[in-house]
Protein backbone atom coordinates (compact mmCIF):
# COMPACT_ATOMS: atom_id res chain seq x y z
CA UNK A 1 0.00 0.00 0.00
CA UNK A 2 1.42 3.49 -0.93
CA UNK A 3 1.47 5.89 1.90
CA UNK A 4 1.10 8.94 -0.08
CA UNK A 5 1.64 11.51 2.89
CA UNK A 6 5.62 10.46 2.89
CA UNK A 7 8.22 13.26 1.73
CA UNK A 8 9.33 10.55 -0.98
CA UNK A 9 5.84 10.07 -2.39
CA UNK A 10 5.21 13.88 -2.78
CA UNK A 11 9.13 14.70 -4.13
CA UNK A 12 8.08 12.42 -6.69
CA UNK A 13 5.02 13.63 -7.56
CA UNK A 14 6.26 17.01 -7.79
CA UNK A 15 9.02 15.48 -10.71
CA UNK A 16 5.83 13.97 -12.68
CA UNK A 17 4.09 17.55 -12.23
CA UNK A 18 7.25 19.50 -14.09
CA UNK A 19 7.33 16.92 -16.66
CA UNK A 20 3.40 17.16 -17.43
CA UNK A 21 4.04 21.18 -17.31
CA UNK A 22 6.51 20.99 -20.10
CA UNK A 23 5.06 18.43 -22.00
CA UNK A 24 1.69 20.74 -21.87
CA UNK A 25 3.17 24.07 -22.52
CA UNK A 26 5.13 22.67 -25.71
CA UNK A 27 1.82 21.44 -26.87
CA UNK A 28 0.11 24.94 -26.58
CA UNK A 29 2.74 26.56 -28.38
CA UNK A 30 2.08 24.40 -31.16
CA UNK A 31 -1.64 24.95 -30.86
CA UNK A 32 -1.01 28.73 -30.76
CA UNK A 33 1.59 28.78 -33.76
CA UNK A 34 -1.07 26.67 -35.47
CA UNK A 35 -3.84 28.90 -35.20
CA UNK A 36 -2.39 32.02 -34.95
CA UNK A 37 -3.45 33.33 -38.46
CA UNK A 38 -6.98 34.28 -36.59
CA UNK A 39 -5.56 36.17 -34.35
CA UNK A 40 -2.55 37.59 -37.03
CA UNK A 41 -5.88 38.76 -39.02
CA UNK A 42 -6.96 40.51 -36.28
CA UNK A 43 -3.47 42.70 -35.31
CA UNK A 44 -3.54 43.37 -39.26
CA UNK A 45 -7.23 45.01 -39.44
CA UNK A 46 -8.52 42.37 -41.50
CA UNK A 47 -10.87 41.96 -39.04
CA UNK A 48 -12.62 44.07 -36.98
CA UNK A 49 -12.27 43.59 -33.03
CA UNK A 50 -16.01 43.04 -31.67
CA UNK A 51 -16.51 42.29 -27.98
CA UNK A 52 -16.87 37.95 -28.33
CA UNK A 53 -13.42 38.26 -29.22
CA UNK A 54 -12.07 39.69 -25.68
CA UNK A 55 -13.04 36.40 -24.14
CA UNK A 56 -11.35 34.39 -26.84
CA UNK A 57 -8.13 36.44 -26.06
CA UNK A 58 -8.63 35.92 -22.48
CA UNK A 59 -9.06 32.11 -22.82
CA UNK A 60 -6.26 31.82 -25.30
CA UNK A 61 -3.47 34.05 -23.42
CA UNK A 62 -4.52 33.35 -19.25
CA UNK A 63 -3.55 30.00 -20.10
CA UNK A 64 -0.15 31.13 -21.54
CA UNK A 65 0.84 33.19 -18.80
CA UNK A 66 -0.58 29.92 -16.67
CA UNK A 67 2.06 28.30 -17.82
CA UNK A 68 4.80 30.83 -17.40
CA UNK A 69 3.56 31.13 -14.01
CA UNK A 70 4.17 27.28 -13.51
CA UNK A 71 7.58 26.76 -15.38
CA UNK A 72 8.41 29.66 -12.85
CA UNK A 73 7.06 27.96 -9.81
CA UNK A 74 8.88 24.37 -10.73
CA UNK A 75 12.10 26.00 -11.53
CA UNK A 76 12.74 28.03 -8.32
CA UNK A 77 15.74 27.33 -6.43
CA UNK A 78 16.07 30.37 -3.86
CA UNK A 79 13.42 31.47 -1.55
CA UNK A 80 10.87 33.65 -2.83
CA UNK A 81 6.89 34.20 -1.73
CA UNK A 82 5.82 31.08 -3.18
CA UNK A 83 2.61 31.93 -2.65
CA UNK A 84 2.00 34.82 -4.93
CA UNK A 85 3.94 33.05 -7.95
CA UNK A 86 0.93 30.29 -7.23
CA UNK A 87 -1.90 32.98 -6.64
CA UNK A 88 -0.84 34.29 -9.89
CA UNK A 89 -1.38 30.89 -11.76
CA UNK A 90 -4.15 29.95 -10.24
CA UNK A 91 -5.71 32.80 -10.99
CA UNK A 92 -4.76 32.84 -14.95
CA UNK A 93 -6.02 29.43 -15.19
CA UNK A 94 -9.12 30.34 -13.51
CA UNK A 95 -9.58 32.95 -16.11
CA UNK A 96 -8.92 30.52 -18.73
CA UNK A 97 -11.77 28.18 -17.60
CA UNK A 98 -14.09 30.94 -16.81
CA UNK A 99 -13.60 32.53 -20.22
CA UNK A 100 -13.81 29.01 -22.21
CA UNK A 101 -17.37 28.76 -20.89
CA UNK A 102 -18.49 32.07 -21.50
CA UNK A 103 -17.33 31.83 -24.75
CA UNK A 104 -19.60 29.27 -25.71
CA UNK A 105 -22.46 30.50 -23.69
CA UNK A 106 -22.27 33.65 -25.87
CA UNK A 107 -23.03 31.44 -28.45
CA UNK A 108 -25.90 30.22 -27.07
CA UNK A 109 -27.23 33.86 -26.26
CA UNK A 110 -26.69 34.84 -29.73
CA UNK A 111 -28.62 31.72 -30.51
CA UNK A 112 -31.65 32.65 -28.01
CA UNK A 113 -31.86 35.89 -29.56
CA UNK A 114 -30.57 37.32 -26.55
CA UNK A 115 -34.33 36.49 -24.80
CA UNK A 116 -34.32 37.60 -21.11
CA UNK A 117 -34.84 34.61 -20.11
CA UNK A 118 -32.25 32.44 -21.29
CA UNK A 119 -29.76 35.03 -20.61
CA UNK A 120 -30.30 35.67 -16.94
CA UNK A 121 -30.32 32.28 -16.25
CA UNK A 122 -26.74 31.73 -17.89
CA UNK A 123 -25.55 34.77 -16.37
CA UNK A 124 -26.92 33.39 -13.14
CA UNK A 125 -25.13 30.16 -13.41
CA UNK A 126 -22.44 31.86 -14.53
CA UNK A 127 -22.20 34.28 -11.41
CA UNK A 128 -22.32 31.05 -9.27
CA UNK A 129 -19.05 29.49 -11.24
CA UNK A 130 -17.18 32.79 -10.93
CA UNK A 131 -18.02 32.60 -6.85
CA UNK A 132 -16.53 28.98 -6.06
CA UNK A 133 -13.31 29.57 -8.88
CA UNK A 134 -12.63 32.79 -6.32
CA UNK A 135 -12.82 30.54 -3.27
CA UNK A 136 -11.21 27.95 -4.78
CA UNK A 137 -8.24 30.70 -5.77
CA UNK A 138 -8.29 31.79 -1.55
CA UNK A 139 -7.96 28.25 -0.17
CA UNK A 140 -5.17 26.84 -1.99
CA UNK A 141 -1.51 27.89 -0.39
CA UNK A 142 2.12 27.76 -1.12
CA UNK A 143 5.08 28.01 0.48
CA UNK A 144 8.97 27.38 0.44
CA UNK A 145 9.99 23.90 1.64
CA UNK A 146 14.01 24.59 2.73
CA UNK A 147 14.11 20.67 2.82
CA UNK A 148 13.21 20.10 -1.05
CA UNK A 149 14.49 23.52 -1.71
CA UNK A 150 11.46 24.33 -4.12
CA UNK A 151 7.60 25.37 -3.45
CA UNK A 152 5.25 23.09 -2.67
CA UNK A 153 1.45 22.82 -2.02
CA UNK A 154 0.84 23.08 1.57
CA UNK A 155 -2.87 23.45 1.66
CA UNK A 156 -5.92 22.51 -0.78
CA UNK A 157 -9.40 22.34 0.12
CA UNK A 158 -10.75 19.01 -2.01
CA UNK A 159 -14.41 19.59 -0.94
CA UNK A 160 -14.00 23.03 -2.70
CA UNK A 161 -12.03 21.53 -5.75
CA UNK A 162 -14.74 18.91 -6.50
CA UNK A 163 -17.37 21.25 -6.29
CA UNK A 164 -15.66 23.35 -8.96
CA UNK A 165 -15.46 20.25 -11.23
CA UNK A 166 -18.66 19.11 -10.59
CA UNK A 167 -20.30 22.39 -11.38
CA UNK A 168 -17.92 23.09 -14.35
CA UNK A 169 -19.15 19.72 -15.94
CA UNK A 170 -22.82 20.90 -14.85
CA UNK A 171 -22.72 24.43 -16.44
CA UNK A 172 -21.25 23.24 -19.91
CA UNK A 173 -24.17 20.39 -19.85
CA UNK A 174 -26.85 22.89 -19.60
CA UNK A 175 -25.33 25.24 -22.08
CA UNK A 176 -25.15 22.12 -24.31
CA UNK A 177 -29.02 21.24 -23.60
CA UNK A 178 -30.20 24.81 -24.34
CA UNK A 179 -27.77 25.10 -27.71
CA UNK A 180 -29.64 21.55 -28.79
CA UNK A 181 -33.03 22.74 -27.70
CA UNK A 182 -32.79 26.11 -29.70
CA UNK A 183 -31.63 24.54 -32.71
CA UNK A 184 -34.32 22.08 -32.64
CA UNK A 185 -36.82 24.37 -32.17
CA UNK A 186 -35.67 27.51 -33.94
CA UNK A 187 -33.49 26.61 -37.20
CA UNK A 188 -33.92 24.17 -39.82
CA UNK A 189 -30.75 24.92 -41.42
CA UNK A 190 -28.90 21.59 -41.29
CA UNK A 191 -25.60 22.08 -42.19
CA UNK A 192 -25.21 24.82 -39.21
CA UNK A 193 -27.57 23.24 -36.88
CA UNK A 194 -24.98 19.65 -37.37
CA UNK A 195 -21.49 22.04 -37.04
CA UNK A 196 -22.99 23.72 -33.75
CA UNK A 197 -24.53 20.42 -32.49
CA UNK A 198 -21.10 18.71 -33.48
CA UNK A 199 -18.84 21.33 -31.47
CA UNK A 200 -20.80 21.45 -28.62
CA UNK A 201 -20.74 18.04 -28.33
CA UNK A 202 -17.17 17.72 -28.55
CA UNK A 203 -16.59 20.08 -25.70
CA UNK A 204 -18.93 18.88 -23.70
CA UNK A 205 -17.42 15.63 -23.60
CA UNK A 206 -13.75 16.44 -23.77
CA UNK A 207 -14.13 19.01 -21.18
CA UNK A 208 -16.18 16.55 -18.97
CA UNK A 209 -13.87 13.79 -19.24
CA UNK A 210 -10.73 16.14 -18.46
CA UNK A 211 -12.30 17.54 -15.58
CA UNK A 212 -13.38 14.00 -14.15
CA UNK A 213 -9.91 12.56 -13.51
CA UNK A 214 -8.98 16.01 -11.49
CA UNK A 215 -12.38 15.82 -9.56
CA UNK A 216 -11.52 12.32 -8.92
CA UNK A 217 -8.30 12.12 -7.87
CA UNK A 218 -9.71 15.44 -5.31
CA UNK A 219 -12.39 13.57 -3.74
CA UNK A 220 -9.93 10.98 -3.15
CA UNK A 221 -7.38 13.48 -1.62
CA UNK A 222 -4.35 11.65 -1.63
CA UNK A 223 -2.03 14.49 -0.61
CA UNK A 224 -2.13 18.08 -2.07
CA UNK A 225 0.12 18.01 -4.98
CA UNK A 226 -2.50 15.27 -6.10
CA UNK A 227 -5.37 17.43 -5.53
CA UNK A 228 -4.09 19.91 -7.84
CA UNK A 229 -1.65 17.46 -10.46
CA UNK A 230 -4.59 16.97 -13.16
CA UNK A 231 -6.31 20.69 -12.90
CA UNK A 232 -3.09 21.72 -15.51
CA UNK A 233 -3.92 19.38 -17.62
CA UNK A 234 -8.06 20.45 -17.74
CA UNK A 235 -7.52 23.69 -18.42
CA UNK A 236 -5.32 23.36 -21.01
CA UNK A 237 -7.41 21.07 -22.91
CA UNK A 238 -10.70 23.40 -21.85
CA UNK A 239 -9.00 26.52 -23.47
CA UNK A 240 -7.73 24.47 -26.67
CA UNK A 241 -11.31 22.82 -27.41
CA UNK A 242 -12.54 26.27 -26.58
CA UNK A 243 -10.19 28.54 -29.39
CA UNK A 244 -11.02 25.54 -31.76
CA UNK A 245 -14.63 25.91 -31.82
CA UNK A 246 -14.88 29.79 -32.02
CA UNK A 247 -12.24 29.37 -34.96
CA UNK A 248 -14.15 26.64 -36.48
CA UNK A 249 -17.16 28.55 -36.90
CA UNK A 250 -15.13 31.20 -38.42
CA UNK A 251 -13.92 28.64 -41.08
CA UNK A 252 -17.62 27.91 -41.71
CA UNK A 253 -17.92 31.24 -42.66
CA UNK A 254 -15.05 32.01 -44.59
CA UNK A 255 -15.28 28.16 -46.56
CA UNK A 256 -12.44 27.27 -45.57
CA UNK A 257 -13.62 23.89 -43.48
CA UNK A 258 -16.59 23.18 -45.22
CA UNK A 259 -18.47 24.72 -48.04
CA UNK A 260 -21.04 27.50 -47.05
CA UNK A 261 -24.38 27.17 -48.22
CA UNK A 262 -27.56 29.58 -47.21
CA UNK A 263 -27.64 31.12 -44.12
CA UNK A 264 -30.28 31.05 -41.08
CA UNK A 265 -28.83 33.79 -39.36
CA UNK A 266 -28.88 37.47 -39.99
CA UNK A 267 -26.19 38.87 -38.31
CA UNK A 268 -25.28 42.61 -38.78
CA UNK A 269 -21.23 42.51 -39.23
CA UNK A 270 -21.38 46.86 -38.94
CA UNK A 271 -22.44 46.85 -35.16
CA UNK A 272 -20.27 45.65 -32.19
CA UNK A 273 -23.15 43.38 -30.78
CA UNK A 274 -24.18 40.18 -32.13
CA UNK A 275 -27.83 39.63 -33.21
CA UNK A 276 -29.49 36.67 -34.73
CA UNK A 277 -32.82 36.03 -36.33
CA UNK A 278 -34.62 33.06 -37.39
CA UNK A 279 -34.36 32.12 -41.03
CA UNK A 280 -37.47 33.42 -43.39
CA UNK A 281 -38.19 32.44 -47.04
CA UNK A 282 -37.20 36.02 -48.04
CA UNK A 283 -34.07 35.95 -46.07
CA UNK A 284 -30.77 36.15 -48.46
CA UNK A 285 -27.65 34.32 -48.20
CA UNK A 286 -25.22 35.60 -46.20
CA UNK A 287 -21.90 34.97 -43.92
CA UNK A 288 -22.21 32.66 -41.02
CA UNK A 289 -20.59 34.33 -37.99
CA UNK A 290 -21.09 36.48 -34.48
CA UNK A 291 -18.21 38.86 -36.11
CA UNK A 292 -17.80 41.54 -37.96
CA UNK A 293 -16.06 40.54 -41.51
CA UNK A 294 -13.62 42.41 -43.84
CA UNK A 295 -15.49 44.71 -45.84
CA UNK A 296 -16.11 43.97 -49.70
CA UNK A 297 -13.28 45.80 -51.57
CA UNK A 298 -14.20 48.91 -53.82
CA UNK A 299 -12.70 50.54 -56.74
CA UNK A 300 -13.05 54.11 -57.40
CA UNK A 301 -13.25 54.94 -61.20
CA UNK A 302 -14.47 57.78 -63.23
CA UNK A 303 -16.58 57.71 -65.90
CA UNK A 304 -15.63 59.66 -69.13
CA UNK A 305 -18.09 61.79 -71.00
CA UNK A 306 -16.48 63.66 -74.48
CA UNK A 307 -18.24 66.75 -75.04
CA UNK A 308 -18.27 69.20 -78.41
CA UNK A 309 -19.91 71.69 -80.26
CA UNK A 310 -21.23 71.69 -83.86
CA UNK A 311 -19.87 75.10 -85.86
CA UNK A 312 -21.26 76.83 -88.47
CA UNK A 313 -20.58 74.02 -91.27
CA UNK A 314 -22.67 71.68 -89.65
CA UNK A 315 -19.40 69.47 -88.07
CA UNK A 316 -19.15 67.96 -85.00
CA UNK A 317 -15.93 69.46 -83.22
CA UNK A 318 -15.02 68.03 -79.69
CA UNK A 319 -13.75 70.12 -76.84
CA UNK A 320 -11.66 67.27 -75.38
CA UNK A 321 -13.69 67.60 -72.23
CA UNK A 322 -13.29 65.03 -69.81
CA UNK A 323 -15.84 65.15 -67.27
CA UNK A 324 -14.14 62.96 -64.80
CA UNK A 325 -16.26 62.18 -61.34
CA UNK A 326 -14.90 59.52 -58.90
CA UNK A 327 -17.34 57.25 -57.65
CA UNK A 328 -16.71 54.46 -55.03
CA UNK A 329 -18.48 51.01 -57.16
CA UNK A 330 -17.70 47.26 -55.82
CA UNK A 331 -15.32 45.00 -57.50
CA UNK A 332 -17.86 43.01 -59.00
CA UNK A 333 -19.22 46.29 -61.10
CA UNK A 334 -15.78 47.54 -62.83
CA UNK A 335 -16.39 45.31 -66.06
CA UNK A 336 -20.06 46.61 -66.47
CA UNK A 337 -18.34 50.48 -66.15
CA UNK A 338 -16.00 49.34 -68.67
CA UNK A 339 -18.22 47.96 -71.21
CA UNK A 340 -20.23 50.91 -70.63
CA UNK A 341 -16.86 53.42 -71.21
CA UNK A 342 -16.26 51.26 -74.35
CA UNK A 343 -19.60 51.82 -75.82
CA UNK A 344 -19.19 55.52 -75.21
CA UNK A 345 -16.01 55.20 -77.27
CA UNK A 346 -18.03 53.52 -80.12
CA UNK A 347 -21.03 55.94 -80.13
CA UNK A 348 -17.86 59.15 -80.31
CA UNK A 349 -16.50 57.01 -83.55
CA UNK A 350 -19.19 56.37 -85.19
CA UNK A 351 -20.28 60.22 -85.06
CA UNK A 352 -16.74 60.99 -86.59
CA UNK A 353 -17.08 59.01 -89.47
CA UNK A 354 -20.71 60.22 -90.28
CA UNK A 355 -19.12 63.84 -90.13
CA UNK A 356 -16.34 63.41 -91.43
CA UNK A 357 -18.42 62.05 -94.61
Amino acid sequence: MVDWKTSKEIKAEGIAFTKVVYVLFGIYIWEICTTGGFELSVFLGRRKLAWPLVFFFLCRYSMLFAFIGLIIFVNISTKIDCNAVYTFTFVAGNLTILSASTSLMIRTMTLWEWERRAVLSMLALSFGKCAILIGTIMTVQASWDSQAGACIVVRTNHILLNLNYAYTMSFDFLILVMTLFVLRKRFRHEDLSGLLRRDGLVYFLITSTCNTVPAVLAALNFNNEMNVIAMVPAAAVSAITACRVFIHLDAYNKGDGEKPHNNPLSVNHNSTSPSVSPRSPSSSPGPVSFLPLPSPKTTTLGIRATMGTVDSFGKLRRSNYNAFQPTTIRQEEVPLRANYERDLTSVDSESDSKSSR
